[in-house]
């Protein structure tokens, strides 16, 4: 209340940046956007202001029969939720000549994000912008809300039909452009996507024909930053400063992927090692049976697979330190439903009050079962050692053939940007 009987508070504007604007970066010559291997989007301009925090990747294509023929209005066809991501086997990011961060499996990675972190009006609202609608029942069919409207969008409303135009944040993808919100100058930028198969970026109905997805335009929507004269000179004499160094912190995106052994009820998944400064700090894994790679399935939908128990182990310290012994039959998963809504409150500082989950229970146990685990409270001995970390998983039935797992480890990244006088430059 103290603030309101300051009545000779002053009137500000901040003027400190005369213009923002976005600049569309294209592929190399040569790259082919509908053939397996790489597409590199370079941005070669030094002397500019970026900021890669708002940059967003635009894509334009068609989803067609892959007799190149179109579907009719009828056809229980559409692009799977998420479908751009699914349509690259990895994206890397590289600064200054650097990669700084790579994603692999960035459909099935960004997918399990998108499901923790979304609200339920992103995914009725803006979320369609990014080919982002949940499916809401396992079946290619009108009754699954989500399939339907992404069809009606892609197939129904847009002409000529399967005719699609999605822009996908680069907040989604990297831990990089959702933690660093500064400029950058002098420093060259890439972006790597390595193109792979069609199959996961379509669902449909089992009689209805194979289809295919043909892009005709890949670009990288870079903001471009113009200072007020008073703000760049400022800038330019922490540039010139050849002593300047300024430090980068953000949340590191891992994806790792392991075919689970059949006719077995138990699973130890070694993720690998992290060694300091490297933290891991969230741990987030997604099951699928016979979903990848078939388009009459959907790889967008995972599936609790009878689990009982599962933790994540580091070095000889379990999380959760109490066990969950889960019955999906039954409907007892609360705690690891629990863990799932509370990312967002641990991971961004938003209230699931207030900012509630996209995922009900019931779609929880029937399409999107993501197991969180937060393991960014250590002791002392693990945060500045080497981590070996492993997912610890316990069935209530037999693993069944060709079920996969997807785990996504967030770790803390660290590096440094130094100045020689003219640019910045990446040091680690």
């Amino acid at each position: 209340m103290e603030d309101i009987l300051n009545i000779q508070d002053k009137y500000g504007v901040d003027e400190s940046i005369k213009e923002y604007d976005y600049v569309e970066h294209l592929p190399s010559s040569g790259c082919d956007l509908n053939m397996a291997g790489q597409i590199s989007i370079p941005i070669e301009n030094a002397d500019v202001f970026l900021h890669p925090h708002h940059s967003w990747l635009l894509f334009e294509g068609e989803l067609k029969k892959a007799d190149d023929t179109r579907y009719p209005d009828d056809a229980l066809a559409t692009l799977t939720n998420n479908a751009m991501m699914y349509l690259f086997t990895n994206i890397r990011y590289n600064l200054g000549g650097q990669e700084i961060e790579s994603l692999n499996h960035p459909g099935f990675a960004t997918t399990m994000m998108g499901l923790v972190k979304q609200s339920l009006d992103f995914a009725k609202g803006s979320g369609m912008m990014s080919c982002w609608r949940p499916d809401t029942t396992t079946a290619a069919a009108d009754d699954n809300k989500g399939f339907a409207a992404r069809r009606n969008f892609i197939i129904n409303s847009s002409d000529p039909k399967g005719s699609f135009s999605f822009g996908v944040p680069l907040q989604a993808i990297f831990g990089f452009c959702e933690d660093f919100t500064k400029i950058t100058y002098g420093m060259r930028h890439r972006l790597v996507l390595v193109r792979g198969d069609d199959s996961n970026a379509i669902f449909r109905h089992n009689g209805v024909a194979a289809g295919k997805v043909t892009l005709s335009k890949i670009s990288w929507m870079m903001p471009r930053v113009y200072p007020n004269d008073e703000a760049k000179y400022a800038l330019y004499k922490t540039i010139e400063n050849n002593k300047a160094v300024l430090d980068v912190a953000f949340r590191m995106h891992q994806c790792n992927i392991t075919e689970l052994p059949a006719n077995t009820t138990t699973h130890s998944w070694r993720l690998g090692v992290k060694t300091a400064p490297e933290k891991p700090r969230y741990v987030i894994v997604g099951i699928q049976r016979a979903k990848a790679d078939n388009q009459v399935a959907n790889a967008s939908i995972f599936d609790h697979s009878s689990v009982v128990n599962m933790s994540v182990v580091l070095n000889s310290t379990k999380y959760p330190t109490l066990d969950v012994n889960a019955n999906f039959a039954s409907n007892k998963f609360a705690p690891f439903y629990k863990y799932m809504t509370e990312f967002k409150r641990d991971y961004y500082g938003l209230d699931p009050i207030f900012d509630c989950s996209a995922i009900s229970p019931h779609q929880y146990k029937d399409l999107f079962p993501i197991f969180v685990f937060n393991v960014s409270r250590q002791s002392e001995r693990l945060a500045s050692g080497v981590v070996d970390m492993t997912v610890e998983m316990k069935f209530g039935e037999n693993i069944q053939a060709n079920t996969k797992a997807y785990a996504i480890v967030i770790s803390d990244r660290r590096l440094k940007l130094e100045s020689d006088g003219k640019k910045m430059n990446v040091i680690y």
